[in-house]
Formats: structure tokens, sequence, C-alpha cells
């Protein structure tokens, strides 16, 4: 997945062969900027088919794709300083291994995990929430369409606007605009 922060893109984990499905990933988080990468850390498995996006504080949140053993729920922080590691959040897994899903951050602070394919290889419609690092995943809701490989945008009113993707294995053209309803999980 491809992170942008503070005039940095961070590469953390991909497919050496993008066209074939099954191909091989890499297990290296780079720091990229206009004078080039440097390697930050490795993650525990190399994975693709993941998602990932910058915490607050300046490091990478790795969750779930898919590794040489299969899809994984797994998920990693990437610290800011990292020296060559990564830190695995063991208390802290998606409630089924999924890829080809978005992980969106909004403003009131909540994560969400949003669709995907899960291991029996069925597109999910499934919504996951979360607050805090250490908190445990909650279903949080539904898309009207199960989908994977989309986008996911927060919005300013603390919605996300999920595009496209494929659903069952046909392009997905739909368009929705999904809600956090109350406060999402408990705390």
């Amino acid at each position: 997945g491809l992170v942008v922060h503070s005039a940095a893109v961070f590469v953390a984990g991909r497919a050496l062969d993008a066209q074939a499905r099954g191909s091989l990933a890499l297990s290296s988080v780079e720091r990229c900027t206009a004078s080039g990468c440097t390697l930050v850390a490795n993650l525990t498995e190399a994975r693709q088919r993941h998602a990932a996006l910058s915490t607050a504080d300046g490091g990478l949140l790795v969750l779930g794709g898919v590794t040489a053993t299969g899809m994984t729920n797994y998920v990693e922080v990437v610290s800011a300083q990292a020296d060559g590691g990564s830190a695995a959040l063991a208390e802290v897994h998606l409630p089924l291994a999924r890829a080809g899903h978005t992980a969106t951050l909004l403003g009131n602070g909540a994560l969400v995990v949003i669709g995907g394919e899960t291991p029996t290889a069925v597109d999910t419609p499934s919504v996951l929430s979360k607050r805090g690092l250490a908190a445990s995943f909650c279903e949080a809701g539904k898309l009207a369409v199960p989908r994977k490989g989309h986008t996911a945008t927060a919005l300013k009113d603390d919605s996300v606007l999920v595009v496209g993707g494929t659903s069952a294995g046909l392009p997905e053209a739909s368009v929705e605009r999904w809600r956090l309803h109350g406060a999402g999980c408990p705390d």
C-alpha cells in the first residue's frame, strides 16, 4: 500500500508482479521522498492486497492482506522511528482475514475497515470499526454492495465515500456514502 505522510510516501509490502494474483510479495516498508527511498522496517511476513494508513505520530498501520500462507487478519504498526523492525499488535487482529479492503481514519478518531474478500473468496459488504490502537474491532455496518479493490475516502462529516472496485468478479461502477452511526464500537 502507498501512504502519504508529511511530504513522504510509505511503500508497505507489494507484489513483485502486479498482474499475477498469486505473485511473490515484499515485506519491506520504505519511506520515499524526492531524494530517494530508505528502508524503514520489515513486516513480520511479506504481504500484498493489504490496507495501510498513516498513524497520527507518523507511523504506519498495516492491516490484513495475503501472505505466502494465505489471507491474514494480522495487524502491524511500524513506528515513525522504526529501526528495521515493526511492532505487531498481537492483541489486535481483524475478526476475519481479508484482502482487497480499505482502511480509513475518520476525523472523529474512528478507524473503519471496509469491504474486501474473505478466505472463502467471497466479497464482503462488512464494515469494521475501532477507536485507538489497542481497541478491538467490531462490526459497524454493511455496504449496500459487497466489494473489493475499491477506494474509500473520508469526508468532513465523518462519512466515507466508497467508489468502484469489483463485486463477484465483475467491475463495480456504483458509488455509496457510508456513515458510522452512533459512537461505533464500545470503548
